[in-house]
């Protein structure tokens, strides 16, 4: 009942199952995305039972070190990161080199096309930076707004 809202109306998981090429392979998609979602409750139990593994002399669970549980959760993070960070660069560069350059010229070799792939890679790396970098200057300045508003409410 609580992933209703996932598994009923989350635009990508419909379309994906309505763009299977049978009723069969849609149903087995679905069983097998219902299968990996599974696999979050084992994810989030792994750290308390890694925990009692590697520090067996700890008497509450609660006494588990932060460092262990920090680490599992950055790795995952970071691996996540890693993940999708390299598809959009993979769709970004196969959407400029096929759909715009090869457009363009027609005529161009497949080692020009993986030249101009690699090259929009690159910006799409360069861009995605900056904009990284222009959004932590954002975020910090929201936060002083936020704070400053903060404190000039507490003396109302």
């Amino acid at each position: 009942m609580l992933a209703l809202y996932y598994w009923c109306t989350n635009q990508v998981v419909v379309q994906r199952t309505l763009a299977a090429p049978s009723l069969a392979d849609g149903q087995r998609g679905a069983l097998l995305a219902g299968a990996l979602k599974l696999t979050t409750l084992a994810l989030s139990v792994a750290p308390g039972l890694a925990g009692r593994v590697f520090y067996p002399y700890l008497h509450r669970d609660d006494d588990i070190d932060i460092r262990l549980v920090l680490g599992v959760f950055l790795a995952a993070f970071l691996g996540a990161l890693r993940a999708a960070l390299s598809a959009t660069y993979n769709s970004a560069a196969t959407v400029l080199s096929i759909d715009f350059i090869r457009r363009a010229r027609p005529d161009m070799d497949e080692r020009h096309t993986v030249r101009w792939a690699r090259i929009a890679t690159a910006l799409a790396m360069l861009v995605s930076a900056a904009r990284a970098h222009a959004a932590l200057d954002a975020a910090r300045g929201l936060a002083i707004r936020a704070l400053t508003g903060a404190i000039v409410a507490g003396f109302w």
